[in-house]
């Protein structure tokens, strides 16, 4: 899909009743909100799966947006968001008869799916303000912080005065400032559950607690809390909003707090307060002095406390297909130019843009005879701004719908360390036993991520990788041992020592001070080894350069510029070509490879397979004790 398909197909319809589904999470609601039967709703919603080749809608049980339709609504609302803005533009030109002056502010904000609680109060935030001051522009730019790398928003820049920035983001050490603003955890369940009034600590022993998918800094802030009280629970690899749609078990109880809720996911559910003093804040970091900055400040600090009522129906008198005509004919200088680029006729773009501007209540475009040239009245200028923040904004959604077309297939994602050697024991796990192992699953895709081992933490605390094959202990995973040990050697060039026998092992305060060393940085897992041994031992790390390119380090190595401290299978292939020699080092320290999960998370039976494929191969049971 392109672009100009996308936009002759997308509809204001389609996006009106996807947006009032985000917040109703009733189909019902929804059919009744914009005076359309329910099969049309549905109807609407399948031309939207359709154009996106996306399954945006739950069927089963109850009818809800999944996260694939939730993550979309960032993409959306900016499309959503600049129509409105020009609607206000047009009203004011009409008043007035000339362009108004404009200019924008900047706001970020971390959602990741829409119909949450902080994305409802951005949206009733930014109509308000928008009635209140129709010529400032409130640009929304979303970041992600669920996860590593899972959103990455088109930047676009209005060609207009900036007043200035606002940055919202969720603070989990609230200070005595905050007091007003903090936000208390809650714990949900079916409605048909009532359960026992659970008004201490103690019990909540006696249910199934579960931590849904949420906000990173939230999570952690309860997670710790449970374990400092020693309080049993689970971690679910689906987020609140989907949960929250399910029908849950008798004894489950989701822990959620207050700052993500609205009316529509709290429907069919007890909500109680969590029996002790924890609380969720959040902070606005203001840049600029603009009236408009503390207007939407404190319009949402009000709206985010608010019970959240449902927020305007949205409505445009421009289709998609307008904007993008409007856009092409501008940025190509010519209709004819711009008909060619559309695949149309020119008489098509033409009636296109009459049509706008006959909405607009004025011309557009200027058309100077004789000189084949455009360009556009003062009111046209503006149009054309929001033309191209259109554009970019279509171009983001087509990424997105590619990013969650991925997402949508079965797919299991693995972390792996970095690996260059040929001979290296994680290439074998990878190449080998993994390969080995998806053959019995044909329907499932792997994707393989390679990173350090501190960005392969973050990847599984944020649940953006199923599992991952780490070197380096951490508390707050699951992990289990998958490769015999390696002992850590020194592996540098013979010339180092010209004449002089080879040892056969060397001390670690040998192996420090008398070589020149390249490696690892401290966020690798190999790096963290060799930094507690030197603890343990009392010894002083004398790096001469560190460089996290395994492939740039065994160049190094090569050219016997410096040594390295690593496995022997690391660097085997230059070994055995005798273009290095590998010195075990003493007191022995291995490195063992692990096959990792997030504690207390539910593995599905994909990764309980590899899990045990990986535990199982190659490791007899008199190594697994002994690891």
């Amino acid at each position: 899909m392109n672009v100009h398909r996308l936009r002759e197909q997308l509809s204001t319809s389609m996006i009106a009743v996807f947006f009032d589904l985000c917040q109703t999470r009733n189909l019902s609601l929804t059919a009744r909100r914009l005076g359309k039967s329910k099969s049309q709703v549905s109807t609407l919603l399948r031309q939207l799966e359709t154009i996106t080749d996306l399954t945006l809608v739950n069927r089963k049980g109850r009818f809800y947006l999944n996260e694939r339709g939730l993550s979309l609504g960032k993409s959306l609302y900016a499309l959503i968001n600049l129509t409105g803005f020009a609607e206000q533009v047009n009203i004011a030109y009409l008043r007035t008869g000339k362009a108004p002056t404009v200019g924008y502010i900047r706001v970020k904000i971390p959602i990741r799916f829409f119909g949450g609680g902080m994305s409802q109060a951005l949206i009733r935030s930014v109509a308000i303000c928008r009635r209140l001051q129709p010529t400032v522009f409130i640009y929304c730019e979303f970041f992600d912080n669920y996860n590593y790398y899972h959103y990455d928003q088109t930047f676009w820049s209005p060609d207009w005065p900036s007043w200035g920035e606002l940055t919202v983001n969720y603070n989990t050490e609230p200070s005595v400032d905050s007091k007003g603003y903090l936000s208390p955890w809650c714990l949900l369940y079916e409605n048909e559950h009532r359960q026992a009034a659970i008004d201490n600590l103690e019990t909540l022993s006696a249910y199934q607690l579960v931590i849904p998918k949420m906000p990173w800094e939230m999570m952690q802030q309860m997670v710790n809390f449970l374990d400092s009280h020693r309080i049993p629970f689970v971690y679910h690899d689906v987020d609140y909003t989907q949960l929250l749609a399910q029908k849950l078990p008798a004894d489950t109880v989701l822990l959620v707090n207050r700052l993500l809720l609205t009316t529509g996911l709290c429907r069919g559910h007890q909500v109680s307060p969590f029996p002790a003093d924890l609380s969720v804040g959040f902070q606005i970091r203001q840049k600029g002095n603009h009236p408009v900055l503390s207007l939407f400040r404190s319009v949402f600090l009000r709206m985010v406390q608010k019970n959240a009522h449902y927020f305007p129906i949205w409505h445009s008198r421009h289709t998609w297909r307008q904007w993008d005509y409007l856009y092409q004919v501008m940025a190509s200088g010519s209709f004819v130019a711009a008909s060619k680029k559309l695949f149309i006729s020119q008489p098509a773009v033409s009636k296109q843009i009459h049509q706008m501007e006959q909405a607009v209540g004025t011309k557009l475009i200027r058309r100077h005879m004789g000189k084949r040239t455009l360009t556009t009245t003062a009111i046209g200028r503006l149009y054309l701004d929001i033309a191209e923040g259109i554009h970019v904004a279509s171009d983001d959604l087509l990424r997105q719908i590619a990013t969650q077309a991925s997402y949508q297939r079965q797919d299991l994602n693995l972390g792996i360390l970095p690996s260059v050697d040929e001979n290296s024991h994680l290439l074998d796990l990878v190449m080998n036993k993994v390969s080995r192992w998806q053959k019995q699953f044909p329907e499932l895709r792997i994707n393989i991520v390679e990173e350090r081992h501190q960005h392969l933490l973050s990847l599984l605390h944020n649940q953006e990788i199923n599992l991952a094959i780490t070197e380096a202990n951490s508390p707050s995973l699951t992990q289990y041992s998958i490769s015999r040990p390696e002992a850590l050697g020194l592996v540098i060039h013979p010339k180092f020592f010209q004449s002089a026998a080879i040892p056969t092992a060397l001390t670690w305060q040998s192996a420090v001070t008398d070589y020149p060393l390249i490696l690892l940085r401290k966020s690798t897992g190999i790096r963290s080894i060799i930094d507690w041994q030197c603890s343990q031992l009392d010894i002083d790390l004398p790096v001469v350069l560190e460089s996290d390119s395994l492939n740039l380090n065994q160049r190094w190595v090569k050219s016997g510029a410096y040594a390295t401290i690593l496995p022997r299978s690391a660097m085997g292939g230059i070994i055995e070509r005798g273009e290095a020699v590998f010195i075990p080092l003493t007191p022995i320290v291995s490195r063992v490879l692990k096959i990792s999960y997030l504690k207390s998370r539910r593995l599905n039976p994909f990764e309980q397979s590899l899990l045990k494929s990986l535990r199982d191969d190659g490791l007899d049971e008199s190594v697994k004790r002994a690891l």
